[in-house]
């Protein structure tokens, strides 16, 4: 890869990273003053198991922005992990372009979560 293209991709996975941190940290925001509990697990009938304190929202962002480092660490090593025969079943040139849309559905995930357990409030 070029010093452009490294650069770009460099770009583009730091915002994947902060972009569920981000929207968490939006979300907690928008909550009314003096908020002590919100949903935290919803039964499979919709109703909730499970409420706790608005902080615990950051694990979730949190997770999905460590798990977003796992793809980026991917990423920028996948011409390694080919040359040591540790990727089977995509070619090293969609590789990339996978791992990309890896991330960016990750953060429509953290978006679906964190709406989701907000709307149950």
């Amino acid at each position: 890869m070029t010093i452009a293209k490294k650069t770009l991709a460099a770009v583009f996975w730091v915002a994947m990273i902060a972009a569920p941190l981000v929207i968490v940290g939006l979300a907690l925001l928008t909550l009314p003053p003096g908020t002590q509990e919100i949903p935290m697990q919803v039964g499979f009938d919709g109703h909730v198991n499970r409420w706790a304190p608005p902080e615990q929202l950051w694990l979730v962002g949190g997770t999905l922005a460590g798990a977003n480092v796992l793809i980026a660490a991917c990423y920028f090593f996948s011409d390694f992990l080919y040359d040591h025969g540790m990727v089977h079943g995509i070619s090293q040139k969609n590789t990339r372009p996978f791992l990309m849309v890896c991330g960016i559905a990750l953060v429509g995930i953290t978006i679906f979560c964190v709406t989701f357990l907000l709307s149950k409030m």
